[in-house]
């Protein structure tokens, strides 16, 4: 269960920071390409989203999961690891998992 809940809120927390930064990012590459931005394209903010969710909501709900059952388990096969190597190790299995995915 707590694995469930790990990988729910890892998709949710990919969704809101997609949900963001698109219309951002958008804006950022309307006005490199076209110099300006108009008020009239605020209606395409979020024109092309779905392929980015598509990648990025189940990279980021195994990343999150595997991020807490990576410092679990490590924690759990050795308690007096240091904090620095234990977050360090979690983070690079975690985002392995989530370049795979």
């Amino acid at each position: 269960m707590e694995h469930l809940k790990n990988l729910i809120t890892g998709a949710i927390s990919g969704a809101i920071v997609d949900a963001v930064l698109f219309p951002i990012d958008y804006i950022k590459t309307n006005i490199q390409t076209n110099n300006s931005f108009s008020i009239y394209d605020t209606r395409k903010l979020y024109n092309g989203i779905l392929p980015t969710l598509i990648g990025t909501v189940p990279a980021s709900a195994f990343f999150y999961c595997f991020y807490e059952l990576s410092k679990k388990l490590l924690t759990d096969y050795n308690a007096n690891i240091n904090k620095s190597y234990l977050y360090l190790i979690s983070t690079s299995i975690a985002e392995i998992t989530a370049c795979i995915i």
